[in-house]
C-alpha cells in the first residue's frame, strides 16, 4: 500500500515538473524581441533616398540625392529605444496592408521592416490602411520625430 501511495505520488510530482518546464519553454519560444527598425524612403522626381536604422546600440540615417549619399551616425539612447520599441505593437503592425509601390510613378515609396529574433516584418506604403496603419501611430509618431531630427543634422 505504501509502495502504490509512493508511485503515485511519484508520478504526480513527474507530471507536475514536465508541465511547468513545457510552459516556462512556451513563455520563452513567444516573447519575440525587436532587433532592428528600418525606415526607408525611395523615388520622387528626383529620385531621392531616406533610410533611417535603429537598434539599440546605434542610430543611422543616409540621404541620398543624385548619387551623393550623406549619413549620420549616433548611438541610441536607452530611453529612446525604449520608447520606439514599446510604442510598437507587433501584431497590429501586422495587420497593416502592403500597397503597390509608386516609385515607377514619380512617387515614394515608404517601407518600415521590423527585425526580431524570430524573422522579419515588413510593410510598404502601410499609410494607405488607413484602419489599421492608424493602430500604429505612436510608433510612427515617434520615427517621424527622429526623422526630423537626423535631417536636421545633415543641414
Amino acid at each position: 500500500m505504501n509502495l502504490s501511495l509512493f508511485a503515485l505520488a511519484l508520478s504526480t510530482m513527474i507530471v507536475t515538473v514536465v508541465k511547468e518546464k513545457h510552459v516556462t519553454t512556451d513563455v520563452k519560444q513567444s516573447k519575440e524581441t525587436i532587433i532592428k527598425i528600418s525606415y526607408s524612403t525611395t523615388g520622387g522626381r528626383g529620385g531621392n533616398t531616406e533610410s533611417l536604422d535603429v537598434t539599440k546600440m546605434s542610430t543611422v540615417f543616409t540621404k541620398g540625392h543624385a548619387g551623393v549619399d550623406k549619413t549620420t551616425k549616433a548611438m541610441t539612447s536607452k530611453t529612446f529605444w525604449a520608447q520606439i520599441t514599446n510604442a510598437l505593437d507587433l501584431k497590429n503592425f501586422d495587420k497593416i496592408k502592403t500597397s503597390p509601390g509608386r516609385a515607377l510613378y514619380d512617387g515614394i515609396d515608404v517601407t518600415i521592416t521590423i527585425t526580431t529574433n524570430r524573422g522579419t516584418h515588413t510593410v510598404v506604403n502601410g499609410s494607405d490602411d488607413i484602419t489599421n496603419y492608424k493602430l500604429i501611430k505612436p510608433f510612427t509618431d515617434l520615427l517621424e520625430k527622429e526623422l526630423a531630427k537626423q535631417r536636421q543634422k545633415l543641414k
